[in-house]
């Protein structure tokens, strides 16, 4: 029996994440005769701590050093010796197992979360001893249009292991995708996020006994981060919640805010409801794992999505939502599904609009051949790479 590793990201507190390992393996383990053996993207003590301590205890010290001048060349070396020292021994001893990679892990990226230490460190230990690599299901961030160290990091990690490459962002991703690629060799495509699996791999569908919106949340300077916003400043991302909140109110609507686990999204929550003096019931508990995530979610009748997975989550299992268009992968996934027309840019971000988006929705049914096709392709490539590429 061939065995695949799964490289996914389980070790942080965004119980999205978790979601597209626990699909990939239920793909896997139901529609081949492989195994999965589950290998975590960033490692952390857990996986490195104790089996490998000095390794840990060396690269936790590199990459404090690196902090000091994150943006300098000198600091990009530094930070990639200690993804290597994290990584070596960790990696070798899980693809020794492996007939197969698989990541999961999502994003394809060099800008955030050292994504691309991680992945040129899964692909160069993957070549080492000649294991296929299917880089499955990512958004794909555009190429830098200057010498970044970690974009041509991210690129030569397609080596001659990586033999597919899919990607989550429908068309446009491809285009993207097509300007990475140097061999052509690499068998590429867009298929659809794994996590439109969920009511198949948790069993959970919508709940439809509450008549109760949900708001997803996000920190509160993600448009400045990721977009460069001058606009939805950190004081402005809490007053458009307010907005949202007392329009809901002033038209009779049930609300709850959520996150996806992460605390600084979670304590967004809260200023929120001590801004509008409401109570504590009106913030779902933290999600401890993805499980309770989608639990919550499953029981509105429509959700405002604030994360990638809140969006997704939602859409997998018939809940009406919309998006903040805070990432470029929230605008290939709602365009992706035909509903482009519900996600929310920086100028409309205000309570009205932003609630009349979400009553519109509602009145709106998806298009459940699209998503039917979608899962059908991620099936399919997984497929394809057990049973054709990998061993």
């Amino acid at each position: 029996m061939k065995t695949i590793g799964v490289v996914c990201v389980d070790n942080i507190n965004n119980c999205g994440d978790e979601i597209l390992g626990a699909a990939t393996d239920y793909i896997i383990t139901h529609f081949t005769d492989a195994d999965v053996c589950r290998i975590q993207f960033t490692p952390g003590k857990e996986s490195v701590g104790r089996p490998y301590p000095l390794s840990f205890m060396l690269s936790a010290l590199l990459f404090r050093v690196s902090a000091s001048d994150p943006k300098s060349r000198l600091s990009f070396y530094v930070r990639d010796l200690g993804a290597r020292i994290r990584t070596k021994n960790y990696y070798d001893h899980c693809f020794s197992r492996c007939d197969g990679i698989v990541t999961a892990v999502g994003m394809f990226k060099y800008s955030s979360q050292d994504f691309s230490y991680f992945f040129h460190s899964v692909t160069n230990r993957a070549a080492r001893r000649h294991v296929p690599v299917y880089i499955s299901a990512a958004s794909i961030e555009k190429p830098s249009e200057s010498d970044d160290e970690r974009y041509l990091q991210l690129r030569s990690s397609l080596n001659n292991e990586v033999k597919m490459i899919t990607t989550r962002d429908g068309r446009e991703g491809v285009k993207v995708l097509e300007s990475y690629l140097e061999s052509d060799g690499v068998i590429y495509d867009y298929v659809g996020d794994p996590a439109l699996w969920i009511p198949e791999v948790y069993g959970i569908r919508k709940c439809g006994d509450r008549d109760t919106i949900g708001v997803g949340l996000l920190r509160k300077n993600i448009f400045q981060q990721y977009k460069g916003s001058k606009t939805i400043t950190e004081s402005r991302m809490l007053q458009v919640y307010c907005e949202v909140i007392e329009e809901l109110e002033k038209r009779g609507i049930k609300w709850q805010l959520f996150s996806n686990g992460m605390k600084e999204d979670y304590e967004v929550g809260i200023e929120v409801l001590n801004c509008l003096g409401v109570s504590s019931s009106c913030l779902a508990e933290r999600p401890r794992n993805a499980r309770e995530l989608i639990e919550t979610i499953s029981g509105y009748s429509a959700v405002i999505g604030g994360r990638f997975h809140s969006c997704l989550i939602p859409y997998s299992i018939d809940i009406p939502v919309i998006g903040m268009n805070w990432d470029d992968k929230l605008l290939r996934f709602f365009s992706t599904t035909g509903r482009e027309a519900f996600l929310i840019d920086e100028q409309n971000m205000n309570g009205r609009y932003i609630v009349d988006k979400i009553c519109e929705a509602r009145c709106c049914s998806y298009d459940i051949s699209q998503r039917e096709m979608l899962k059908e392709k991620t099936k399919d490539y997984l497929i394809r790479f057990v049973e054709e590429i990998a061993g």
